[in-house]
C-alpha cells in the first residue's frame, strides 16, 4: 500500500505526491489542521532525532527522506483512524488476517488486538503529555523515571479496565476454532 510506497521510494517528487493525497484525504473528510498536527506532533520528537542522527552520519537527503516517510505514515495511519469506526477496522483487519485459520488460529482476537493496539495511541500520548504537565509544574521534566513510572502504571490500569471490560462481554470465552 501506501507506506510500503513510501519506503521505497527515493524520490522527492513521489514522496511529495504522496503527501498531498494524505493531505487530500484530511480536507475529504474535513479534517482541521490542528487535529491533522495534533496526530503527528507525538512523534515529532523521535523524528526530530532520526534527522540529527542522518545529518551527522549520514547526509541530509537520506534525513530529509526518512523524515518525510515517517510523516507521510504516521498521518496516513491517523486518517484512518480518525475516519474508521472501530468495528469496521476490526472487520477489514480479520478479513486480512483469514488465512490464518488454516494454523488453526482465530483472526478475531488478533484483528481485535491490533485495532485496540491502534486506538489506544492517541490515548497513551495524551496521557503521557499529561504527566508530563504535572512533572514540569514540580520541576521534574526531565526526570524519566517521573514521567516513565506514571505513565507505566496508568498504562496498565487502562489495560486492566479494557481487559475487564471485554471479559464481562464474554470476548475470549469462545473455544479455539478448529481445523478444516
Amino acid at each position: 500500500g501506501l507506506a510500503a510506497g513510501v519506503f521505497a521510494t527515493q524520490s522527492f517528487v513521489i514522496l511529495g505526491l504522496a503527501g498531498a493525497l494524505v493531505v487530500a484525504g484530511y480536507a475529504i473528510a474535513r479534517i482541521g489542521a490542528g487535529t491533522a498536527f495534533a496526530q503527528i506532533r507525538p512523534a515529532l520528537f523521535v523524528l526530530g532525532l532520526i534527522v540529527i542522527l542522518h545529518l551527522l552520519m549520514a547526509e541530509w537527503r537520506m534525513g530529509a527522506l526518512v523524515l518525510l516517510r515517517f510523516l507521510i505514515v504516521i498521518a496516513a495511519a491517523s486518517l484512518v483512524t480518525l475516519t474508521t469506526r472501530s468495528s469496521d477496522m476490526v472487520a477489514a483487519i480479520e478479513t486480512g488476517l483469514a488465512p490464518l485459520r488454516r494454523l488453526s488460529l482465530n483472526p478475531a482476537p488478533i484483528a481485535l488486538c491490533l485495532s485496540m493496539a491502534i486506538r489506544f495511541v492517541p490515548v497513551v500520548a495524551g496521557e503521557i503529555r499529561a504527566i508530563r504537565e504535572v512533572q514540569a509544574a514540580r520541576g521534574l521534566e526531565r526526570s524519566l523515571f517521573a514521567i516513565a513510572v506514571p505513565a507505566i502504571l496508568r498504562g496498565l490500569r487502562m489495560a486492566e479496565t479494557v481487559a475487564e471490560a471485554l471479559h464481562a462481554r464474554g470476548y475470549g470465552d469462545n473455544p479455539p476454532i478448529s481445523r478444516e
